[in-house]
């Protein structure tokens, strides 16, 4: 402690002589007083120096810049003024009784004192509290529990205190600024989903009002822009009917699978792609099947065949370009349905025909059932193919027998079988 007070220790000859008297023995003079410069015939402690307050003008000390009063004798008088005991460490001595030089000093800081604990920013606006930060201090409780009190901090700025309305907000540790606080916070985030929702309605709107134009009459198929392709035998008037049906369709409506499907149910229709073009134009393409056989039925009338014996026509005369199929029963069918496994095996047959046999073949003759099936060629041989079945391969073998003898006797070949018989 730098700023407390130090006395100057310069042994005072009064006292030395003060003390000689007091501890001088009966059969031993000493001399009335002490010379600092002497050696003394006793060691001197630092019991025996006392502090100078200070000198009169004149050089000479006082009566109550002396010392403490050493009792010589019982009859003398004792100051009561306390004993300063200055001590050195180096030396072996007892110290008499008496007072620190430290108790004499102001300490700076009160013992025992509470720190002050300091709240806030500037020195002109300070909230100070005086005490400890133990939670038996304090208003409330800081456990981790929860379970004491609220701790509240107040600021003297504000007009009104900050205190909990309810007992249920005092529970909770919630203060009514707190509270509007939050509520600014949901009412944010409530506002920050509507307006979400306002959006995504808003686009929803927008695409609906989209759609409905692009929807509308305004961007329909128009029968000046529909364009068909590949309609060679094709009945026009039922092609006429599915273009007539998608005309007046918006663009974007169309269901163009529907449109193909219509298409393909028509007879010499194959198959059927349609494109639509936005705004108002469509293209049909075509692909129509292959006629390749026809057979007469009760009525008199020619029926028209592909491959798989679906009926593509019914007309009155007798077609030359295909092959006339023939048998002991015949059905009167109309176009678009298919004859019986007979017949439909007799049109594939036609289908597969070499051109050096179609060339010589007069008809097929078939049974209904496709359990016989007879391939008659112009020069009156017949080709027994047995059931209608393996075509293909039994008419390798009349292929390569044909090739291999073709000064044959006209007569009957029977391919049904591994060994080919003429």
């Amino acid at each position: 402690m730098s700023d407390q007070f130090e006395p100057e220790l310069i042994p005072d000859p009064a006292a030395l002589d003060e003390l000689s008297k007091a501890f001088r023995d009966d059969g031993e003079r000493q001399p009335s007083r002490l010379d600092p410069t002497d050696e003394p015939t006793q060691p001197v402690t630092d019991d025996d120096l006392l502090p100078v307050r200070s000198d009169d003008e004149d050089g000479s000390n006082t009566e109550d810049d002396l010392g403490p009063t050493i009792v010589a004798d019982d009859d003398e008088p004792v100051d009561e003024r306390p004993i300063i005991v200055i001590t050195d460490g180096d030396l072996d001595v007892e110290p008499s009784p008496g007072v620190a030089i430290d108790d004499l000093v102001e300490p700076d800081v009160t013992v025992g004192e509470r720190p002050t604990i300091v709240i806030g920013g500037d020195d002109d606006d300070l909230e100070i509290i005086d005490g400890s930060l133990d939670p038996s201090v304090l208003d409330g409780s800081l456990d981790e529990d929860g379970s004491g009190g609220i701790v509240q901090i107040t600021d003297d700025d504000l007009d009104d205190p900050i205190v909990a309305e309810s007992a249920r907000d005092a529970r909770r540790g919630m203060e009514p600024r707190l509270k509007d606080r939050r509520a600014a916070v949901r009412r944010a985030r409530l506002k920050k989903k509507l307006w979400v929702i306002g959006a995504a309605v808003g686009a929803i709107v927008i695409a609906v009002v989209v759609l409905a134009l692009l929807g509308s009459s305004l961007f329909a198929i128009r029968s000046e822009q529909v364009v068909v392709i590949g309609n060679t035998y094709t009945d026009p008037g039922r092609l006429q009917s599915v273009i007539d049906d998608l005309v007046g369709t918006p663009a974007l409506l169309v269901d163009t699978d529907r449109v193909e499907d219509q298409l393909e149910a028509i007879p010499w229709v194959g198959e059927a792609q349609v494109d639509v073009h936005f705004p108002h134009a469509a293209t049909i393409d075509l692909a129509e099947r292959i006629a390749v056989a026809t057979y007469v039925g009760d009525d008199g009338r020619y029926r028209v065949l592909d491959p798989t014996g679906r009926v593509l026509d019914v007309i009155d005369g007798y077609p030359f370009a295909y092959l006339l199929i023939d048998g002991p029963d015949r059905v009167d069918l109309e176009p678009g349905q298919t004859t019986p496994p007979g017949f439909a095996s007799a049109a594939n047959l036609a289908r597969n025909l070499t051109p050096s046999i179609r060339d010589r073949v007069d008809r097929i003759e078939a049974e209904l059932d496709g359990s016989r099936l007879v391939l008659i060629l112009d020069d009156g041989t017949e080709v027994m193919f047995g059931e209608a079945r393996d075509l293909l391969v039994k008419l390798i073998r009349l292929e390569t027998l044909l090739r291999l003898s073709p000064e044959r006797v006209t007569g009957m070949i029977d391919v049904s079988t591994d060994e080919v018989t003429l």
